[in-house]
């Protein structure tokens, strides 16, 4: 059972190693932070105490106190700051493990038994937070536990519908293993829990409030919003996987790897065995284009692009770069090696470059040479910027969960195939989650090819069979 000095937190920035975390709003964190690094700790003290009886569940501050009070040498307080901390929502291990300001913390029987009991404490966090949120989201929301993955699931879409993002989450973990990505958690430091949330429209306005985003994983909140059950899910799903795994090692790797091997899973097919096929997207669309027009960087100019440039100056393009260079590491059966690489010298190199050249066994400039080649040669897909040519004939729109529906209303006669409000699911066994997998899939047919089309009508899965039609200018599909 929880303790009853568990509460649920929204938590904000993550720690960095040895410094204290900021918080950007609040005068007082700074000048906490400007007595600390002045060696002023009884200050520093006297601050962040201040700040905790203004915001009794800033984990934050009760971390950096248990900080201040191991460098003024009261190592059994800094214990009890620590239990503090991770009573309202501290969940780092790793970060409170390498941390060089309790160094002399970590001898002390307390902090043993911190350790000793980390799983029941993240645990209890864990059900607290989950069962904060669920309370707030409402009883419209169904709820799931993965034990296996450390997930708690909250939907707003139920059934088979359900059933299948779950599937998916646990298809990301087989792929990620399958390709030699990520190490295990230690059984007595297990990964803190993750709350994935299927929201309502208006839900998802209110947790995700970013304009053209299709979900988020918060790391330092442990929470995971998607609107799509395929793509999006699937991407910020990896970034799960992949935090977890640069936690355990006090390594963050820079946003292109990050990036580009996570919308690698964006746009898939199914391999036949239960795995995925990567396929080319509308992010390599983008990329053959900057090729063709020589506005393509070169990779060691790309691949030192700093965090805050790669999301701000460009970033479709940045994305778009990531995800091709990712697409031809995978490609050549190399993206297990260059991740391997990546961690072992990260310390020496942490861009890739030289994680690059190991798993290809080239300099980058042969790399880059070659990865251009193979871009050009890339297929173009069907995208919303440029629609395919073959159509189903019906309009279509973003249903619940992003899934493509036929859109109601509409006079599509007595012999019509599809009808409105059917979920398409998928064509010719592909299957199809958002809007862009629909458009990416049909480019791959013509005009008068007749097709399989699954779809969700009342509940209960159908099949129906569907000559496409010459897209005229204006139509929807």
């Amino acid at each position: 059972m929880p303790s009853t000095r568990m509460i649920a937190v929204i938590a904000a920035l993550a720690l960095s190693a040895g410094v204290l975390a900021k918080t950007e709003s609040a005068p007082t964190q700074e000048q906490m932070l400007e007595a600390f690094d002045g060696g002023d700790f009884e200050h520093a003290r006297e601050i962040a105490e201040e700040i905790i009886r203004a915001n009794p569940g800033d984990w934050r501050t009760r971390y950096n106190l248990a900080l201040i009070l191991a460098r003024l040498g009261d190592e059994d307080a800094s214990a009890e700051a620590l239990i503090d901390a991770i009573s309202f929502g501290f969940v780092d291990l790793h970060e409170m493990e390498r941390d060089p300001n309790l160094a002399r913390v970590r001898q002390t029987v307390k902090y043993r038994r911190i350790v000793e009991r980390w799983g029941v404490l993240l645990d209890a966090v864990a059900e607290s937070r989950f069962g904060a949120t669920a309370a707030t989201l409402g009883p419209a929301y169904v709820d799931a536990k993965d034990d296996s993955l450390r997930l708690y699931w909250l939907s707003a879409v139920n059934g088979e519908t359900f059933d299948q993002a779950r599937d998916e989450a646990r298809r990301v973990s087989a792929w990620c293993a399958a390709e030699g990505l990520f190490s295990e958690a230690e059984a007595r430091k297990p990964d803190a829990w993750v709350t994935v949330i299927l929201p309502t429209g208006e839900d998802f306005a209110v947790l995700v409030p970013f304009a053209m985003v299709g979900g988020t994983y918060a790391r330092d909140e442990k929470r995971l919003v998607t609107r799509d059950l395929g793509p999006t899910l699937r991407h910020e799903f990896f970034h799960v996987l992949h935090w977890r795994d640069m936690d355990r090692m006090g390594q963050v790797h820079p946003i292109w790897v990050q990036e580009g091997m996570a919308s690698l899973l964006e746009d898939v097919d199914d391999n036949g065995s239960g795995g995925y096929e990567i396929r080319a997207s509308w992010r390599t669309n983008i990329a053959k284009r900057l090729e063709r027009s020589g506005a393509l960087r070169p990779l060691d100019v790309f691949m030192a692009t700093e965090r805050d440039r790669f999301v701000s100056v460009r970033p479709s393009a940045n994305y778009a770069h990531a995800r091709a260079l990712m697409m031809y590491v995978h490609e050549r059966g190399a993206l297990g090696a260059f991740y391997r690489a990546l961690v072992a010298g990260y310390d020496k190199d942490a861009s890739g470059v030289v994680a690059l050249e190991i798993a290809l066994g080239k300099p980058i400039t042969e790399i880059d040479r070659e990865f251009r080649k193979w871009l050009s040669g890339l297929p173009e897909v069907g995208e919303r910027a440029h629609p395919p040519d073959a159509g189903l004939g019906v309009a279509v729109i973003a249903g619940q969960g992003q899934a493509p529906t036929v859109a109601g209303g509409l006079d599509l006669g007595s012999k019509a195939r599809l009808r409105g409000g059917d979920v398409i699911t998928a064509i010719e066994g592909r299957a199809i989650a958002t809007l862009d997998d629909l458009y990416r899939v049909l480019g791959d047919f013509e005009a008068g090819d007749e097709v399989g089309v699954s779809v969700m009508r009342g509940g209960r899965r159908a099949e129906e069979r569907v000559v496409l039609r010459a897209r005229e200018h204006g139509d929807g599909f």
